[in-house]
């Protein structure tokens, strides 16, 4: 798994560079001294070589970084929980309008009666079973305003949880899509240091060899020896680098990370076209950025609060209806009863009611006051985001050149030492620093890219374009409008719509 990524690592490399090759060191005869001091660039070449050139196996596909996202996005718990609670908010909508719709109750009461006259102690006691039954109706008929600033707040509420939900889809993505591009250094760095700790390896024991032949000094051996160790403690580092980031992908994509896509590959294939200037990415984050929409509505909703408010100074028009039986007859006796039917019109204009209506007026205003101020807070953190992901983006691109030039610099290095120490100009020592150099150029490479590679996935969820929308990721794209259009109209019943 390892070595597949380091492979095609170096193949990007070769292709950019063509700075060594295959021939030559498989079909040449070195002195013992030259397989001493000659050999690491010659091992670390037919090393990378011999990956890139065995037969490829009959594995699965390699899991994309179109498809990491894929698989979050249709299955991250967070982001299905913040679905379900986009349709909790829908239906504050039918809520509203039922304001406009009738209201019919039915009431009614029984039980036995014993009645005794205190004037004549002769009559005796009357058991009656007395009966009341009532249907009742009501109907707004004019509410000063009330019902429709409770929809249309209602309304803004949702247009706020649909923004929400796109702020959580774009930090899934940018987790996830940073989740896969951690593993895919982190395997590479793996590779680097596995392959510094086999050519450290190699010195040991040709030091060992030499220093039998009277050819090296206990010093340089002891000095051999101290690098393999420094390798090896910085594999077991690497190592447990990338457990941790193959642990943080499982959580963020939702299954443990197989054969993933090179890092050559991710940066041939963009997911998504990003804006060319820094003005731009500025100017779409202020209109695209869910947060900046979240702030616009949640905005809006308590204006249309304090609309609300406000309906409670003024009149209210209603119709109500009663159709009623009440029977109150002797058991004895046949059953009788009295039917009666009303139909009323009632008026009710508030003149005061201890000021209460007054301070919640007061206080929907200052809600809105603050509102106000947060979506200012939000459109500046927009401006602040998408212009440092801008930045952030040309300084990694900058960084991977820097980093390209670096490697290439050391391996002319690793090539001009081993030389010179096998003309006696330079020190072992002199050597294993090369090569330590050399290594931690590679590493600084893998990472610069890595870095540019994720400097485009949070420019793109500065402006509000990581969504599944702007990726075309394979599946169906959610629908906020599916459930909300299903339950808006909706006069009666339970279960909610699938």
């Amino acid at each position: 798994m390892w070595v597949k990524a380091s492979a095609s690592f170096f193949e990007k490399k070769e292709a950019k560079k063509l700075l060594f090759g295959c021939r030559g060191p498989f079909n040449t005869t070195y002195t013992r001294e030259q397989k001493f001091f000659g050999s690491f660039f010659q091992k670390r070449t037919a090393f990378f070589c011999l990956l890139l050139t065995t037969p490829a196996q009959a594995d699965p596909a390699p899991l994309s970084l179109p498809g990491a996202l894929t698989l979050a996005y249709h299955t991250n718990p967070r982001l299905l929980a913040q679905r379900r609670q986009l349709d909790q908010t829908d239906e504050a909508v039918p809520q509203a309008l039922s304001g406009w719709r009738p209201q019919v109750t039915v009431t009614g009461s029984i039980g036995p009666a014993l009645y005794q006259n205190n004037i004549n102690p002769q009559h005796d006691p009357e058991r009656r079973l007395p009966q009341d039954y009532e249907l009742k109706l009501h109907q707004n008929i004019y509410t000063s305003g009330r019902i429709r600033a409770q929809t249309q707040q209602a309304e803004a509420q949702v247009s706020a949880g649909r923004a929400n939900l796109r702020s959580t889809e774009s930090e899934v993505l940018l987790a996830a899509g940073s989740a896969y591009l951690d593993v895919v250094r982190d395997r590479q760095i793996v590779a680097l240091n596995r392959n510094q700790v086999r050519v450290q390896q190699d010195t040991v024991q040709a030091s060992g060899v030499e220093l039998a032949a009277g050819g090296l000094a206990p010093a340089d051996l002891g000095q051999a020896r101290a690098r393999l160790g420094t390798a090896q403690a910085q594999m077991a580092g690497a190592e447990a680098t990338l457990a941790t980031s193959e642990a943080s992908f499982e959580h963020q994509v939702g299954q443990p990370p197989g054969e993933l896509t090179t890092t050559a590959r991710l940066a041939a294939a963009p997911l998504v076209a990003l804006p060319p200037a820094r003005d731009r990415a500025v100017a779409l984050a202020l209109a695209q950025n869910p947060d900046v929409a979240a702030s616009q509505a949640a905005l809006e909703a308590s204006r249309h609060g304090v609309d609300v408010e406000r309906a409670g100074l003024l009149p209210q028009f209603s119709l109500n209806g009663l159709f009623g039986r009440l029977r109150d007859t002797e058991i004895q006796e046949l059953n009788q009863g009295v039917n009666a039917a009303q139909v009323t019109l009632d008026v009710s204009v508030p003149l005061y009611q201890g000021g209460a209506e007054y301070s919640r007026i007061r206080q929907a205003k200052e809600a809105t006051y603050r509102l106000d101020n947060l979506l200012d807070e939000a459109r500046r953190q927009a401006r602040q985001l998408s212009s440092s992901a801008w930045d952030d983006l040309q300084a990694a691109r900058r960084r991977v050149t820097a980093e390209q030039d670096a490697v290439a610099g050391n391996q002319v290095a690793v090539r001009g030492y081993a030389q010179q120490q096998r003309a006696g100009e330079r020190t072992l020592l002199d050597v294993l620093v090369v090569q330590q150099d050399l290594l931690a150029s590679e590493v600084a490479e893998v990472g610069a890219e890595h870095d540019a590679l994720v400097a485009r996935l949070q420019l793109a969820a500065s402006v509000g374009e990581l969504d599944a929308a702007h990726l075309h990721l394979d599946g169906e794209v959610y629908d906020p409008a599916v459930h909300y259009d299903a339950v808006r109209g909706k006069w009666a019943g339970t279960t909610p719509p699938k």
